[in-house]
């Protein structure tokens, strides 16, 4: 008779008898309709998500009232810095209209002589202050005129802030003019010698001048004015014309809403 397993594994001295082995119980997964069953989701209630809609909806409006909040904020310290600097800066305009002081009619020429002047008119000082002006072509046409009245401006800002065109390997020239102190004025002359105008001259005349600057706070400015002797106008003999304003070319780099 043989010996079986376990009595062999009894038989030998200084071992233990071994267990049998156990095998676990496996669960089998459920069937597909179980499944489908035990994995459903609930409903939500129509409340709910209405209400989750108002909620986001009123974070959005929040947000957008927010936003318009501070631009607004923004835009009025924007103004109330610009009303500020505006009452503290320089502003430099005519003070004494054009002023004819003489007349000379030639053949096919003039000779003027007059003067105007310029102030400082508000709390801060005016910084290179220069001025341009002329007595127009009044043959040439209103676009022409107007090309003319925009190039002195321009080139009384270009002088002030150093930014006159120059060609070749000439070198840019600094910023040019004087400074004016609160309510300080400067007289400039006008003198036109055996300039060529038309005869027509001596009774319509229309000087256009404009004066640029600096403030304290370094912003560029200008003022363009306008005079005129118009068409009509009835002077006594042995007396100098004077001018008025004229309907056009009397205003600032300022917007007129300020």
């Amino acid at each position: 008779m043989e010996p079986t397993p376990l009595d062999d594994d009894v038989g030998k001295k200084g071992e233990a008898p071994k267990e049998p082995s156990i095998i676990p119980r496996v669960v089998t997964s459920p069937t597909p309709n179980d499944k489908s069953e035990k994995c459903r989701y609930s409903h939500t209630p129509w409340w709910k998500t209405t209400a989750e809609i108002i909620g986001i909806g009123a974070v959005i409006w929040y947000a957008f009232l927010t936003n318009n909040m501070w631009r607004e904020m923004q835009e009025q310290t924007r103004i109330q810095r610009k009303t500020t600097i505006n009452s503290e800066r320089a502003w430099v305009g005519l003070d004494i209209p054009v002023t004819l002081d003489a007349i000379e009619i030639a053949p096919k020429a003039i000779r003027i002589n007059g003067h105007y002047t310029v102030k400082n008119f508000g709390h801060g000082p005016a910084l290179k202050v220069m001025q341009f002006g002329n007595f127009v072509d009044l043959d040439a046409t209103m676009e022409i005129q107007k090309r003319e009245a925009d190039s002195y401006c321009d080139s009384a800002v270009k002088f002030t802030t150093g930014t006159v065109p120059v060609g070749g390997e000439l070198k840019q020239p600094p910023p040019f003019g004087y400074t004016l102190f609160p309510s300080q004025s400067h007289t400039e002359l006008i003198q036109v010698t055996g300039q060529e105008l038309p005869e027509k001259t001596a009774t319509f005349l229309r000087f256009i001048g404009c004066v640029a600057y600096l403030d304290q706070f370094k912003e560029t400015h200008w003022t363009r004015f306008c005079m005129e002797r118009k068409p009509g106008t009835i002077t006594p003999v042995g007396q100098i014309p004077k001018l008025d304003f004229c309907a056009m070319y009397n205003d600032t780099d300022q917007p007129k809403e300020q």
